[in-house]
């Protein structure tokens, strides 16, 4: 695979987190093994939650925020 066959949603992500360099690296091994698919999702109802109140999110993040 060539370096400009990357896939510039894959670019976008791996870019957020490691160098140009790294990013090609990451993406030419995952091509390697995998192929890269993009999924789409359209909900049809979101819904929120109220994290603050519910004690198994607090007490597991609580040993994290100190």
């Amino acid at each position: 695979m060539d370096d400009k066959d990357m896939d510039q949603a894959a670019h976008s992500i791996f870019s957020r987190y490691m160098s140009e360099k790294e990013a090609r690296g990451y993406w030419k091994g995952l091509s390697e093994l995998t192929e890269w698919v993009i999924v789409i999702v359209k909900p049809i109802h979101i819904a929120s939650f109220d994290y603050s109140k519910d004690a198994k999110y607090l007490e597991a993040t609580k040993k994290y925020t100190s």
